[in-house]
């Protein structure tokens, strides 16, 4: 007892805050009771008190308090040295009464139950006492989220309403969501691979970390799985699949997957359309991925859901959405549009919308993956710089049923799952940049022509015949037609029409910011829409149609 522990007394004021109503024995002053370790106690390393003072991480809290103080009873210390072994931070054994309001009380109360459990049973009985009922929760597990008048549990990450908390702690803690409130306030939750799961002096506000001193945000990222067991070298079957059904594009997949994995934090800043008809293995070569990140960090979803209004799959290392179809002209280009913001950032933070709940961030880090069976069933522009395009010739008959019987057998039974990820996991990603775009397959022109009208096509023909202008108005091109039937084109009924296949081909309408109608006033005095091509930012594409304008350059 002669170490610099003997002589720390506890501070009083730490202990002191029991809560109104509390119906556990009143606080003995702090003063009585010494912190003490098992290096007070002069314990060996093989020390049984040594052990149950430095208590195993899988056993729960309490059960580590409840057996302390059983064993040290046991071996003949006083009531106060045991206290002080359940109140001194640096022993594991004193979580269960640190996390309480009043650690001084519970660890009365925990000594008290010891010592009836050993004057009831035989001193044989006394190691295997079965430790009171509890909920098995402990206050260090909460934080109340303040925006949200909730509190959320950190193993799981979900959200408890007030009344759940104020029942679950009620016989320990009256008032529970007031106390969390007032000792465990959490000013913002936000979804963030890579950040702590407590994270401290910052706030996230308007897309970027501030500073903020005594601030905490609670993290709801679950980080991935360590598949134990896994062998790269017997991830054969997995990579001899990808292989077949995309033979041309497997490397790319396989540096994407593996990014997923290896970065999680980290933007790939593009997607994958994985085409092909049913039955060739699509979902299954997605199957063991989904389990290498984390089934918690990989969301599914249909088109139809994408257009919704919530948006909690965006929380998600991987997004698929499964099945893309036939939306018609105008759910294409809305699922486009709505799509292409998830695919790249920026934006660097979404803002997720979710029932029952108000907004929070998130990170933007989600990849998405579209499987289809129909090459028609997206839209996507010349100058695309967001999808990279795979697909496959075969048809369900080049796989046996016996392929696919052996091959789920391998992945759910032979360890397929964990020697994929371990695979994954040490893959070298030198040379791939997530940041660059992807190139364009000859799939992506497929689908890029699949997915036109005849308009666009005969469109498409004359602005290849003009070389592409980078700023154009309809009157030009009508000029330019020759040979090419553009009648449709010219009719004033048709202009949203005009408006789309123009989009189709890469050009965006400019509106003139001066004016209501949008439209730009030229040499001739004939007022035009003016459409600028590819993804040059707004200010640019404005001073490029104010110039076609102002020098009349139809052709």
């Amino acid at each position: 007892m002669d170490s610099e522990h003997s002589n720390t007394h506890l501070q009083t004021a730490n202990f002191m805050s029991q809560p109104e109503g509390d119906n556990k024995a009143p606080l003995i002053e702090a003063s009585t009771y010494e912190c003490l370790t098992a290096d007070d106690l002069s314990l060996g390393g093989q020390d049984r008190l040594r052990k149950a003072i430095n208590a195993e991480e899988k056993e729960t809290p309490s059960k580590a308090a409840y057996s302390l103080a059983i064993a040290a009873l046991k071996r003949g210390l006083n009531e106060q040295q045991v206290i002080g072994l359940l109140v001194t931070e640096e022993n594991r054994c004193s979580k269960h009464c640190l996390s309480h309001p009043n650690p001084l009380a519970e660890a009365q109360s925990v000594v008290a139950w010891a010592k009836k459990k050993m004057a009831e049973a035989a001193p044989d009985e006394w190691d295997g006492a079965e430790c009171p009922e509890t909920t098995g929760l402990e206050t260090d597990d909460f934080y109340f989220i303040a925006p949200q008048g909730k509190c959320i549990y950190l193993p799981t990450r979900e959200l408890w309403p007030v009344k759940s908390i104020d029942g679950a702690f009620k016989k320990r803690i009256p008032d529970a969501s007031g106390w969390f409130a007032q000792n465990r306030l959490a000013e913002q939750m936000i979804w963030a691979p890579g950040e702590p799961q407590i994270i401290g002096d910052r706030l996230m506000a308007s897309g970027s970390w501030q500073e903020m001193a005594g601030a905490t945000v609670i993290n709801t990222y679950l980080q991935g799985p360590t598949l134990a067991g896994g062998q790269p070298d017997k991830a054969g079957p997995w990579v001899d699949l990808v292989r077949r059904v995309y033979p041309a594009e497997a490397e790319h997949l396989f540096d994407c997957f593996a990014q997923r994995v290896q970065r999680p934090q980290d933007k790939i800043n593009h997607a994958i359309i994985l085409g092909g008809q049913q039955g060739i293995g699509k979902d299954s070569i997605l199957e063991p991925v989904k389990e290498a990140v984390g089934h918690w960090n990989w969301a599914d979803i249909s088109p139809s859901h994408a257009m919704g209004r919530f948006n909690g799959f965006l929380k998600s290392i991987v997004l698929r959405i499964s099945e893309a179809r036939d939306l018609g002209d105008h759910d294409r280009f809305a699922f486009y549009d709505r799509a292409k913001t998830w695919m790249a950032a920026p934006p660097d933070v979404h803002t997720i919308d979710e029932k029952n709940l108000r907004e929070y961030p998130a990170q933007n880090v989600t990849f998405v993956i579209i499987t289809t069976n129909r090459q028609d069933a997206l839209h996507l522009e010349p100058d695309d710089r967001r999808h990279f395009v795979a697909w496959s010739d075969l048809s369900k008959e080049d796989f046996s049923a016996e392929y696919w019987t052996n091959y789920y057998r391998w992945l759910d039974q032979d360890g397929g799952k964990a020697h994929v990820a371990a695979f994954l996991r040490q893959r070298n990603l030198a040379k791939f940049d997530a940041k660059a775009p992807p190139p364009k397959t000859p799939a992506f022109w497929s689908i890029l022509q699949a997915g036109q009208s005849p308009e666009t096509l005969e469109l498409s023909d004359v602005l290849e015949n003009m070389g592409w202008p980078d700023v154009v108005c309809t009157q030009a091109i009508s000029a330019s037609a020759g040979d090419v039937s553009l009648g449709w084109f010219a009719e004033r009924s048709n202009a949203k029409r005009c408006r789309a296949r123009l989009g189709d081909c890469g050009y965006h309408a400019v509106q003139n910011p001066d004016v209501k109608d949008g439209r730009w006033r030229f040499e001739d005095g004939a007022k035009r829409m003016v459409y600028v091509r590819g993804t040059t930012n707004i200010t640019a594409r404005v001073v490029l149609a104010s110039n076609y304008a102002r020098l009349g350059l139809l052709r």
